[in-house]
């Protein structure tokens, strides 16, 4: 099965840790925040922006803007519990309008 685009992005929580085992993989740990934006059967396909890292903070240039990072990858369906599909503003007011 090929993969799919989501019709709006889906905002989950990792409810359980999934340890990779392809390069493809995104690794998730409990409470992770993330977006998915493609699904292919029981796999999802999306993103999560992760905090700056504690190391990345002791090793700064005094003064510098941190900065989270985006890791992209494929994880179980299994793994994680929607919780919110995201749609734009416009949308948003055109259902509140009707």
């Amino acid at each position: 099965m090929p993969w799919q685009p989501l019709p709006r992005i889906a905002f989950a929580i990792a409810i359980y840790p999934f340890v990779t085992t392809d390069q493809d993989d995104l690794p998730l740990r409990v409470g992770d925040e993330l977006y998915i934006i493609e699904q292919n059967g029981e796999w999802f396909r999306g993103y999560l922006l992760a905090p700056p890292s504690l190391l990345a903070g002791l090793t700064s240039v005094k003064g510098q803007t941190l900065e989270a990072r985006v890791f992209f990858g494929i994880f179980p369906q299994s793994c994680v519990e929607v919780r919110e599909v995201l749609v734009e503003d416009e949308e948003e007011d055109e259902e509140e309008d009707a």
